[in-house]
């Protein structure tokens, strides 16, 4: 009981310390494609799993989305919009319209959004439905018991890919995996294949096949460098090539809250085997300067780049030919795992009254169903057919292997400015995971009770 008390008070301390971050999602135009309310996926309440909470639920009537300023407007976009995304949220808000008689309407916060969703929960004046937030604020609200735990709600719980298990608090799920004003790809992380700087037009088929065979690993990458190129990144690249070895910093521990993980058996294999690929100059970082796509700069002389599959996206969309990657593993039988940016937008629903949290929870099951992420798989895998099969395979693999890490979350320790830093000055395994043990401790008794 005691740790579960500390790990709370940990969470709240540092709740105190992190501000309200803004997601954003890049945008680009392109040409013009034929849309129809039909991409709307089809829901038939008498297909829907059984105990599940049907759409009827959801009466027709006007939704409010509790969101960021930065989002101002975007649900009223009309289909004219030279963006695609906005776009495809027209024809979603469309479809929704014309099926269910339902509209969509947001309520935008220019100042702290924690704090409103805070004071309005507590104070029972909650004017919204849902809110979308980043995962950081929403982190944030379930200590502070002001979202609706919708695990409890049963219903569209059951489609497990709404959800993060490393998300869970206490046991519950109060936090719903996908972006209503953006495709999740845009927050995901992956790796863009440069064809121009190929040497051999073979390489890139092993590749791919070592991909779908399950042996994309940190030392399979570094055999293709060998030769041929680098690995270019720059923010979040490093956090995405770290949890793609499978090893989080935390874990779910004693009530679901954040609990120090025993590193020294895989992360000792994951820091091996990017510190090999660092000591042989195969890391080459670079700083991102705003106003400028430090992406595109890097991925133009990088054989592979780390950035989201919504980056790569647009710069295949611009001209610059990228071939998709997942992130690499650390062995064979691990799972593929691609870093999400834990300043990307989820959906909660607040704190309230049951029925109306149930009604909530049944309109983000309805957003769900409608799938933004076909508007970025379609530039690796176009509807035509006129591209290659497998490329539509790497964007499944990477969209489904979406995983979040805690420190990442929750901001907790710098431990990933520390893996840099600690590659940079070409520490050894044991010096690293001992300052990884050391920050920790410190962490924790910051908040010693």
């Amino acid at each position: 009981m005691k740790k579960i008390i500390k790990n709370l008070v940990l969470l709240l301390c540092i709740s105190l310390l992190l501000t309200a971050l803004a997601a954003c999602s890049e945008t680009k135009k392109t040409e013009d494609r034929d849309f129809s309310l039909s991409t709307l996926s089809p829901v038939d309440p008498d297909t829907v799993p059984e105990g599940a909470k049907e759409f009827s639920a959801v009466k027709p009537g006007t939704y409010t989305i509790l969101c960021h300023s930065d989002v101002n407007g975007l649900l009223g976009k009309t289909g004219e919009s030279d963006d695609i995304a906005e776009k495809e949220i027209y024809l979603r808000n469309a479809a929704l319209s014309e099926k269910y008689s339902i509209e969509l309407k947001e309520l935008n916060i220019t100042g702290n959004i924690v704090d409103f969703v805070r004071n309005s929960t507590l104070s029972g004046l909650v004017n919204y439905d849902i809110a979308s937030l980043t995962y950081r604020e929403a982190m944030l609200l379930t200590v502070s018991n002001s979202l609706c735990p919708l695990s409890d709600l049963g219903g569209y719980y059951q489609n497990r890919e709404m959800f993060s298990s490393s998300l869970s608090v206490g046991g519950k799920q109060y936090i719903e995996d996908f972006n209503v004003f953006a495709p999740r790809a845009d927050s995901t992380y992956a790796l863009a294949l440069n064809r121009e700087l190929l040497k051999s037009a073979s390489l890139e088929d092993s590749m791919l096949r070592s991909v779908s065979r399950g042996e994309w690993t940190y030392e399979t990458v570094h055999g293709f460098l060998r030769g041929n190129g680098t690995v270019g990144f720059s923010t979040g690249g490093i956090e995405a090539l770290w949890l793609g070895g499978g090893v989080h910093f935390y874990e779910n521990g004693m009530g679901d809250l954040p609990a120090y993980k025993n590193l020294e058996a895989k992360a000792n294999d994951v820091y091996s085997a990017l510190k090999k690929l660092n000591d042989e100059g195969y890391l080459e970082r670079t700083k991102s300067v705003e106003g400028e796509n430090t992406f595109v700069k890097i991925a133009k002389r990088t054989l592979l780049t780390v950035g989201t599959v919504g980056q790569i996206a647009a710069a295949k969309r611009d001209g610059l030919d990228l071939a998709l990657l997942p992130m690499p593993k650390q062995a064979k039988e691990d799972k593929y795992s691609s870093f999400v940016s834990p300043d990307a937008l989820c959906t909660v629903v607040p704190a309230g009254d049951e029925e109306k949290n149930s009604v909530a929870f049944a309109l983000t099951g309805m957003l769900y169903e409608y799938d933004l992420d076909r508007v970025r798989r379609e530039v690796f895998s176009p509807s035509d057919g006129d591209s290659n099969s497998r490329e539509g395979e790497m964007f499944d693999i990477v969209l489904s292997s979406r995983a979040l890490d805690l420190p990442a979350v929750h901001g907790i320790g710098g431990l990933y400015e520390y893996l840099d830093e600690s590659l940079r000055h070409y520490l050894i395994p044991k010096a690293f995971l001992e300052g990884v043990d050391d920050r920790i401790q410190m962490a924790v008794a910051a908040v010693e009770i």
